[in-house]
């Protein structure tokens, strides 16, 4: 298979399964796709210690966007989806970058 080629197509289809799945779940459910990766940067490798730092991590980052929400724009509110999504957005990007400099050096 030409790897090069297929590398490209591979991560857009991956990207778009993301978008769509945030999309039916909304911004708020992005946090579950970010959770278990943020888990395992931070050194998490069996699953069960992967399961409950990244449903910790899950739950504070979820609170930090709804208390954000609530008192940036005083006495108006942010819908917190909105703040999830920029933060998730920004992450996803980085997280794509990461694993393809990773890879890139494997290749070598």
């Amino acid at each position: 298979l030409p790897i090069a080629l297929l590398r490209p197509l591979v991560l857009t289809v991956a990207t778009l399964a993301a978008c769509a799945a945030v999309a039916a779940v909304g911004p708020v459910g992005f946090i579950g796709l970010m959770a278990p990766h943020l888990a395992t940067m931070l050194g998490a490798r069996t699953h069960g210690t992967r399961l409950w730092l990244a449903a910790l991590l899950g739950a504070l980052v979820l609170a930090a966007a709804d208390l954000a929400a609530r008192t940036l724009l005083a006495p108006r509110e942010i819908p917190a989806g909105v703040l999830t999504a920029l933060i998730g957005a920004p992450y996803m990007l980085a997280l794509l970058v990461i694993e393809t400099r990773r890879e890139k050096g494997r290749a070598r």
